[in-house]
């Protein structure tokens, strides 16, 4: 791809990150998840922040984790293109946070993390992406580990931690009854069980969905 046709492709996932997140931001300030769930707290604790430090949340939408480290720290900055958190390049974007870390200082990340599994990996991000148009590529825990590698960067800690959820929890704030709930359900029907199973949890009631996280510190 041509510089500019990159740099068009990023502002148009841009424009489509600042459209969903701007439609359901309220509705993200309010999800018990996002404000105050394990991963957060996980990746506070791991963190170990100091009364000194000056910290900068990158991709803050609603503010959660910068207000969770608000108290703990000297003073915080958050940064998001909505007044959102797909990234067109995830490279890049760690490389910046490197950039603007102090020696001796730790970049925190908590983000979904996709299955090992190359094919179950792309059905789960068709399935975020069926969800939330403007989702780009969940990485998986070794990507991870290449990404902060490639960005100069030690890894402290790196954690993955199981969170399912039934697919309508999953689906919030998108509404269960909505295209888009029917654009996921068409993708699980045509998924060939064996794939499907690793992605989602069939109950008696409907499907669970294998939600993980990758709790990661690292520093310079």
């Amino acid at each position: 791809m041509q510089p500019r046709e990159r740099k068009e492709a990023d502002r148009q996932v841009k424009e489509a990150v600042r459209q969903f997140f701007s439609r359901n931001a309220e509705a993200y300030a309010r999800s018990p998840s996002h404000r105050s769930g394990a991963d957060l707290a996980r990746l506070i604790a791991l963190l170990q922040p100091e009364p000194a430090w000056r910290a900068l949340d990158a991709a803050t939408a609603a503010g959660q984790t910068a207000l969770a480290l608000a108290p703990l720290v000297g003073e915080v900055v958050g940064l998001d293109l909505t007044p959102a958190h797909h990234f067109p390049d995830v490279p890049r974007a760690v490389a910046e946070m490197a950039r603007v870390l102090r020696p001796g200082g730790r970049l925190g990340v908590v983000d979904m993390v996709a299955p090992g599994d190359p094919d179950a990996a792309d059905l789960f991000n068709a399935l975020e992406r069926a969800r939330d148009a403007s989702h780009q590529r969940a990485l998986s825990r070794a990507e991870w580990q290449q990404v902060i590698a490639g960005a100069g960067l030690r890894i402290l800690a790196l954690e993955v931690q199981a969170d399912p959820v039934p697919l309508e929890d999953w689906l919030y704030p998108v509404s269960p009854d909505g295209p888009e709930a029917a654009r996921v359900a068409a993708l699980l029907a045509a998924a060939p069980p064996a794939l499907r199973a690793q992605v989602v949890e069939e109950t008696g009631s409907g499907f669970l969905y294998r939600k993980h996280r990758v709790i990661l510190v690292a520093a310079r």
